[in-house]
């Protein structure tokens, strides 16, 4: 209704405009002098151009209809492809009668407003995944996993990529953080060689970032050889050095070379490269030529040196004479060589088994210490003036018995396992080492069997006229007269020893004029025995038989009391001089004393004060 009464109107405006338009135009034609014929051709004329302008108006309109049925269809189309990428079902929507086609086009551009978004994103997310794989793919030499577009790949496929990618990624910054260490190895020991890179590899190598090296299989490989073949380069070329050095510090000791002019030399040479290695060889061409002038000189003192070494590994004279060249008058360039060659043969052999011939150095003086201190226990007057020497002694005793055993059986444990190894037997002085130390042990024992049946048969008596002289335990000690002497000279009190009394001297003597005459005590019980066994000898070799205690002689005397000091009564002080006075004999008496403590109680009981 609104178009045909908005239509109607139209027409009667333009009906009235070309109406009103041709009567002018008629009259000013017919003013100007225009025939009929002439008007009604223009009239036509102008029909036809008002047509043409309808037509082309009619003719745009369509046109741009036609374009946006044509938008249309792109939206359908792109609805459709949508719906293949994201792999969802699109329903496009249906034109209907009432709509106007630029409604139809608005509703599916609405439509698919959300799903073009998704698209759009997901292809920039593959597009970035892609590019980082090619990168990785450049730097590591591996394969590119190829995504195809239509349909995209779904959000769960681009996930397993991009962890894919992220480990790919840390490898590839593991072999960027090996490269760097190795390049820095490779660089300090081409410093060191003073050698350049020799190929394009190596110019890569020691001149690339680590974003810029491709650290594919190949070239790890290539780069972990290239590291080997310069280590192994570099060690090669350093043991050479060194044992030219080496030489060439033997031939400056051997040749007393001046210190200043060594410490000059090894400065202005270091390192171990080519360059350090012709200059020490051309030092020592030097050094050979100078030696081979004084070669008796270097001879004789490797002889020396030879004789200690010798001295430290325990050589026997017939081990020392297998040596020949040792006891040769011949001065060459190789017999000093021979005589190098067994020097460090021996050296080495003391090197590799030090510890042993330090614990046979240990043992022996600990053997010696203890010979020693069995030596000073039979001496007589071990017990004068000692000064504390006793009871170092006796510590020196305990030690060498706690660390003798130990020292030994890390000798045989050590021993035992070298003979294991190498199937020689080890040996000191040309004899075997265990057995050596069994020998001595089984010496040691001998000797200390043979003293004590020397001293048994000492005391044996010689005849039987008087009375049995071995008759009690103190019978069977030493009765001879430098025994007597002896005893005497180890009941004396030490000198040095802080008496009550105020001296030894008037300890003694207040201790003997206390004495019973008639009481019998453990000394004079000793002394009527050995007078009696004197006497016998004398009878039985028809001389006068003199006694040296006569108890019922008129010469008897009466003790002496020191009233100031000792009393005739037995009270808890006097038995304290007592035990004083004879703690320093019986006390600290040595395994031989004659006191023993049967002996020492007779004194405490039988002394009367």
């Amino acid at each position: 209704y609104t178009f045909f009464f908005y239509s109607n109107e139209v027409l009667v405006e333009i009906s009235q405009n070309v109406r009103s338009m041709m009567e002018e135009l008629w009259l000013n034609w017919s003013h100007l002098g225009v025939d009929d014929n002439t008007k009604v051709n223009n009239i036509t004329k102008l029909v036809q151009i008002e047509k043409e302008l309808h037509r082309d108006v009619i003719s745009e309109t369509r046109q741009k209809l036609k374009t946006m049925q044509g938008q249309v269809d792109k939206l359908k189309e792109e609805t459709e492809e949508l719906s293949r990428c994201l792999s969802v079902d699109i329903t496009i929507l249906d034109f209907k009668e009432d709509m106007m086609l630029v409604e139809y086009k608005r509703e599916l551009e609405e439509q698919i407003a959300g799903y073009r978004e998704q698209v759009e994103q997901r292809r920039m997310k593959m597009e970035r995944l892609l590019e980082w794989q090619r990168d990785l793919a450049d730097k590591l030499g591996v394969t590119i996993q190829e995504l195809q577009e239509v349909p995209l790949p779904a959000e769960e496929e681009l996930d397993k990529l991009k962890e894919h990618l992220e480990m790919l990624q840390a490898e590839r910054d593991k072999r960027a953080e090996i490269f760097l260490n190795i390049q820095v190895e490779i660089k300090d020991i081409m410093d060191k060689l003073r050698i350049k890179p020799q190929n394009k590899f190596e110019h890569i190598v020691t001149s690339s970032l680590s974003v810029d090296f491709k650290v594919t299989d190949l070239n790890m490989d290539r780069l972990a050889k290239l590291q080997q073949d310069l280590q192994e380069k570099y060690e090669q070329t350093n043991n050479r050095v060194l044992e030219l050095r080496e030489r060439l510090t033997k031939l400056w000791e051997c040749l007393d070379e001046d210190q200043i002019y060594r410490e000059n030399f090894l400065h202005a040479h270091p390192g171990c490269h080519p360059q350090t290695e012709a200059a020490i060889k051309d030092e020592i061409k030097r050094c050979d030529q100078i030696k081979r002038q004084k070669i008796q000189v270097f001879v004789a003192n490797v002889r020396t040196k030879i004789k200690l070494m010798w001295d430290s590994v325990m050589y026997s004279s017939r081990e020392r004479e297998e040596f020949v060249h040792y006891y040769q008058d011949i001065f060459t360039e190789d017999t000093l060589t021979l005589h190098e060659l067994y020097l460090e043969k021996i050296t080495k052999y003391y090197n590799d088994h030090k510890h042993i011939f330090e614990l046979v150095v240990t043992r022996k003086n600990l053997w010696l210490k203890m010979t020693e201190l069995e030596a000073r226990a039979t001496e007589p007057g071990r017990y004068h003036n000692r000064g504390g020497q006793l009871l170092r002694e006796e510590k020196e005793r305990k030690a060498i018995a706690s660390n003798l055993p130990k020292i030994e059986a890390q000798i045989r444990e050590l021993v035992s396992d070298y003979e294991a190894k190498t199937g020689n037997i080890f040996t000191v002085d040309g004899k075997p080492l265990l057995q050596l130390m069994e020998d001595e042990w089984e010496t040691r024992k001998a000797e200390r069997h043979n003293k004590l049946s020397a001293r048994k048969q000492a005391l044996t008596p010689t005849t039987p006229l008087f009375r049995s002289l071995a008759t009690s335990p103190l019978g069977k000690r030493n009765r001879t007269a430098a025994g007597l002497a002896a005893t005497a000279e180890r009941n004396r009190p030490p000198s040095k020893r802080q008496l009550i009394t105020g001296s030894a001297t008037k300890a003694v003597t207040t201790f003997t004029n206390n004495l019973s005459a008639l009481k019998r005590s453990a000394i004079t019980t000793v002394k009527r025995r050995i007078s009696g066994r004197l006497a016998a000898r004398a009878v039985a070799e028809g001389k006068d038989a003199k006694r040296k205690l006569d108890y019922g002689g008129e010469l008897r005397k009466t003790p002496k009391v020191n009233g100031s000091i000792l009393k005739h009564k037995r009270t808890v002080s006097n038995k304290i001089i007592i035990i004083s006075l004879f703690s320093s004999t019986v006390g600290h008496r040595p395994p031989n004393s004659v006191l023993s403590s049967k002996v020492y109680a007779q004194v405490l009981s039988g002394y009367r004060i």
